[in-house]
């Protein structure tokens, strides 16, 4: 638990002391399930990911779904990373038509419209 909170407050820029380290540890022990048994619950290790770490990986799946506009299962990863950090952004390139859409696609823009508060202003008979 200590090695991911310091590592986290690195990647900010922070010199963590040992005090710093213990004490957000033990908020993040109080916030989320820890069980010792079983190591740290996956929604701590979600949220240690820092924006940084998230947007790579975004760009990432985004080169490789613009490479390939017409694989329907690249564009539905991408979708699910982006609902995760701007869900504006599944809203503009779902309504772009510029790429392959499937069920999985149409859920995540669905999920995306949820999200953003904005289910009520679509006409659901256009969704493909």
């Amino acid at each position: 638990m200590h090695s991911i909170v310091r590592s986290v407050l690195r990647s900010h820029g922070w010199r963590p002391t040992g005090t710093a380290v213990r004490r957000v540890s033990a908020a993040v022990r109080e916030k989320f399930f820890f069980d010792s048994r079983a190591g740290i619950h996956t929604s701590v290790l979600v949220r240690a990911q820092t924006n940084h770490e998230l947007q790579r990986r975004i760009w990432r799946l985004e080169s490789e779904a613009n490479d390939a506009p017409d694989v329907a299962y690249k564009q539905k990863a991408l979708l699910a990373l982006m609902n995760r950090v701007d869900p504006r952004r599944v809203i503009t390139r779902y309504e772009s038509g510029d790429f392959a859409v499937d069920e999985g696609v149409t859920k995540e823009y669905i999920k995306a419209l949820v999200l953003t508060g904005k289910m009520d202003h679509v006409d659901l008979r256009q969704v493909a």
